[in-house]
């Protein structure tokens, strides 16, 4: 019978040290699964970040590429614009105009002195 006590014993001191090995398991799970959650959590930011930064390339790309076209387009009207001008700015054009519309007249000959167009008694007065 002295045998079974010993045994006995040496169970419970051997669950006694399990049980304290799973207690002190149990207290560090806690901080375990805290770690985890941080651990997904700051994957899921850098997988968000990514993602959004990727959207936002994207979209910058498309902006850029319809800047582009109204660069064109406004390139384009330019061009029009400055030729618009240059064809309304020729000078035979402005002095026909000044002579049909305006009716303006080149003089024929030079230009007169003063002197000579008024008469003496012009000037006294």
């Amino acid at each position: 019978m002295p045998r079974k006590i010993k045994k006995r014993k040496k169970n419970k001191k051997l669950f006694n040290q399990i049980d304290l090995e799973q207690l002190e398991e149990g207290l560090y799970q806690p901080i375990t699964s805290f770690r985890v959650l941080i651990g997904i959590l700051v994957i899921a930011f850098i997988l968000i970040g990514s993602v959004w930064q990727k959207v936002n390339v994207t979209q910058l790309a498309q902006d850029i590429e319809q800047l582009n076209t109204q660069k064109q387009l406004i390139e384009e009207k330019n061009s029009e614009l400055r030729s618009r001008i240059l064809k309304l700015a020729d000078g035979k054009r402005v002095i026909k105009i000044a002579e049909d519309r305006l009716k303006l007249n080149f003089p024929d000959s030079e230009l007169i002195p003063l002197e000579k167009r008024f008469q003496e008694s012009d000037i006294d007065d």
